[in-house]
């Protein structure tokens, strides 16, 4: 296979991965930083209704929960793209070399 055939599909799919690993650990803190907000006005984490209420509130406390929010949007909606993407490239197609160098001038 050539190398460079893949190249876009590779770092596209690279990208996700590394966003998807930033956005888990970024989640991971803002989990930690929104139970010590919670612990202290005395709300329950698991009470949807009550985390709506702070957040409407409590600025730092919308802050983590969007945080919260846009990693588990990523997880679901983005992230599975990461699965095409390696299926695509271990097709291994090289249809582009079937191109003719006269098929790029005019």
């Amino acid at each position: 296979m050539i190398p460079v055939s893949n190249a876009y599909t590779f770092l596209t799919m690279m990208g996700k991965v590394v966003f998807g690993w930033l956005l888990l650990w970024e989640a991971r803190v803002a989990k930690e930083a929104l139970q010590k907000i919670c612990l202290q006005k005395g709300v329950d984490t698991e009470d949807k209704a009550a985390l709506k209420t702070l957040s409407s509130e409590n600025s730092d406390a919308a802050f983590y929960t969007g945080k919260i929010a846009s990693s588990r949007y990523f997880i679901k909606h983005i992230l599975p793209e990461v699965g095409a993407a390696m299926k695509a490239i271990k097709s291994e197609d090289l249809s582009m070399l079937d191109i003719p160098e006269e098929a790029f001038t005019t």
